[in-house]
């Protein structure tokens, strides 16, 4: 967003289309309205569906725990992503869309979809350390979750979130792929002088995974290793923290 909004020669200069006509624009992207039909129903439901979800987790008894409190945040950014996935990006499939041809919409949505799997990334590695705590050390768990502590682990997120989206490379949507790309060319006969690349999001997407798989390969290993000692409320809990 710094360089659609801050720099428009530098911006001008990157993602310049006019090296084909709009009509050869409209070529280089597939139409597909029934598909696209399909992704707007998929993705209005599945948004709707997660709204009594969400909106459930607000009631005192969950929210003063700290692990609702980070799944209402998430849920409401995974509804938010899948809107912007599925349903916009059907527009797109539906208008056969390319960067060129739907510049502005394409690059704007580019960024709020980066920023939103960016920040449920985020919320996930901290969801899964918040139960590794919870039951592997409660005393850990209480001294970085406790009370108003988890709403600056979600402050974080959101500040990762608007940092993303400020600086970073977007992903922009093709519909003769129905996938997104940093390259806003792709699929089309043009010479190219830049090269596209989001070294931050490739970091998330590796880092996530790492986090994720050691924080609940401890989990599992505890679970196994203590479950003949713990009462079974503790195991229900246990239960409860790496599946629910």
């Amino acid at each position: 967003m710094e360089v659609y909004i801050f720099k428009p020669e530098f911006y001008a200069e990157w993602y310049n289309c006019s090296q084909l006509t709009q009509e050869e624009w409209h070529l280089i992207g597939v139409r597909r309205p029934y598909s696209a039909i399909i992704l707007g129903i998929l993705g209005g439901a599945f948004s709707i569906m997660y709204i009594p979800f969400v909106f459930i987790m607000t009631k005192p008894k969950f929210m003063r725990l700290s692990c609702y409190k980070i799944m209402f945040c998430l849920g409401f950014i995974d509804a938010g992503t899948i809107f912007i996935a599925v349903g916009i990006c059907g527009y797109f499939t539906y208008n056969g869309g390319v960067y060129c041809t739907m510049p502005n919409s394409i690059y704007l949505v580019g960024v709020a979809g980066m920023s939103s799997w960016c920040g449920s990334c985020l919320l996930c590695a901290i969801l899964a350390l918040n139960r590794c705590l919870d039951l592997c050390s409660p005393s850990y768990h209480e001294l970085l979750f406790d009370g108003i502590r988890t709403w600056y682990w979600i402050g974080l997120t959101a500040l990762y979130m608007v940092l993303i989206a400020w600086f970073e490379t977007p992903i922009l949507y093709h519909s003769r792929y129905a996938a997104g790309f940093y390259d806003p060319f792709v699929g089309a006969p043009v010479e190219k002088h830049n090269l596209f690349i989001n070294y931050t999001h490739v970091f998330n997407n590796v880092l996530v995974i790492i986090i994720m798989s050691v924080l609940y390969a401890i989990l599992c290993v505890y679970v196994l290793k203590e479950g003949s000692k713990m009462s079974k409320t503790k195991k229900n809990v246990g239960v409860f923290i790496l599946f629910g």
